[in-house]
């Protein structure tokens, strides 16, 4: 017998009242900008203790300073409630992020800590009940409490939302990542086939503009862009597989996919952003099975896989405290390992422009690393005047007089 039921997106969305409720208010939204400066927190303080809520939010609107995300159901087949909750760009655990959509995107999940707000009569329409005074990413200790499902409904959640916001006030505050369509596998490996057409790992930007210029499926052809800007764009947003230099552009090694994979997989995991001392304990416990070029990449300690990070900005956004990690780009997937071993003998080397990259790479982190030593060891045994020195060995060091750092 068929089931009556609706799908899990629409029996959430039912719960959605808020939401219902903004499409009849004249009001410009601005999440939590409208309100004056205190009256909240005011507000807060004085619901007292006892209104105190944890939990996960999906953040459903953004602007630089402020956000709203509604609470998500964490218990399995826990009923969905219309339960919003605002927060502030002072309250996230990274006190030096200035802009909140610098470093989220509508669609990503959060952990919060909220108080309750007590409505004042006559007071205009505010979209959440709570306000956060603590917003962190995912911790993994908590992910793993969670149902397995989670991210799934949360997604399903976030699409109906999206879907129901297109007409009213919440749509110019969704600035969410753009979604890959159902093209993009097909699209990669149209492209990957002419680097197997040409047998090298690097072929010109003019013969793969070319190529693309000549695709006679439709479908692709619009779907990368039919101007040359746009069809570069997509080339460089898929800095996973391909890797532009200088009028060249190659594929980069086997490891470098794995490793952005990897760790993109498990950013989406956590919902869109984590803790990176969080990421590199998964990485160095749970990942089986990687590459040599993988591990050679990711490095040995949380501050390699930092720097892996903050050298891949179209991917991961590395916060400005260097502690948590976001996803900048959806990755697009493809049969890399397979093509590689299939039309170069089993070499899952990088070309030679992606090579010339990651050695210039390693160099600089080499060199940073020995200038920090040397300022160490120089800091602590010799005067003033010989550090300069040793700060003049790297160009466009501010150097600061002596009274600034006695």
């Amino acid at each position: 017998m068929q089931s009556t039921m609706p799908p899990p997106a629409l029996i959430t969305y039912s719960a959605l009242s808020p939401v219902k409720e903004l499409e009849s208010q004249t009001q410009s939204l601005s999440v939590c900008d409208s309100q004056p400066n205190g009256e909240r927190e005011k507000n807060t303080q004085r619901c007292g203790r006892n209104n105190t809520v944890n939990g996960f939010g999906l953040i459903t609107a953004l602007s630089n300073k402020t956000g709203l995300m509604l609470r998500l159901p964490t218990i399995a087949n826990e009923k969905p409630r219309a339960t919003f909750v605002g927060f502030k760009l002072a309250v996230f655990s990274d006190r030096k992020l200035r802009d909140l959509k610098r470093a989220f995107h509508t669609g990503q999940i959060v952990q919060f800590k909220a108080y309750a707000i007590t409505r004042q009569p006559n007071q205009k329409f505010i979209p959440c009940v709570y306000l956060a005074s603590h917003v962190t990413p995912m911790r993994s200790e908590m992910r793993k409490k969670l149902p397995d499902n989670f991210i799934r409904i949360a997604e399903e959640i976030w699409l109906t939302f999206k879907m129901k916001a297109v007409n009213h006030i919440f749509s110019q505050y969704i600035f969410e990542l753009p979604e890959l369509g159902g093209m993009e596998m097909l699209a990669l490996e149209y492209l990957l086939q002419i680097f197997s057409k040409y047998n090298s790992k690097e072929i010109t930007l003019k013969i793969i503009h070319l190529n693309m210029c000549n695709c006679q499926d439709d479908r692709i052809y619009k779907y990368w862009g039919t101007n040359s800007v746009v069809r570069h764009k997509f080339l460089q947003d898929r800095c996973h597989v391909f890797c532009i230099g200088d009028h060249k552009i190659g594929l980069v090694s086997y490891g470098e996919y794995e490793a952005c994979r990897a760790v993109y997989q498990e950013l989406r995991r956590h919902g869109g952003c984590m803790v990176i001392s969080d990421l590199f304990e998964i990485y160095q416990h749970e990942w089986d099975n990687l590459s040599t070029g993988t591990t050679t990449l990711l490095g040995t300690s949380c501050e390699q896989l930092t720097k892996f990070l903050s050298n891949r900005p179209t991917l991961f956004n590395v916060f400005p405290s260097k502690r948590d990690v976001s996803m900048q780009a959806h990755l697009g997937i493809c049969n890399f390992k397979s093509f590689l071993e299939n039309n170069f003998h089993g070499n899952l080397d990088g070309s030679p422009i992606y090579m010339q990259w990651n050695r210039r790479k390693q160099m600089n982190r080499k060199r940073s690393a020995l200038t920090t030593q040397k300022l160490k060891y120089h800091t602590k045994l010799q005067p003033y005047s010989v550090c300069l020195s040793v700060l003049r060995e790297k160009k466009n060091v501010a150097i600061l007089p002596l009274q600034a750092i006695s």
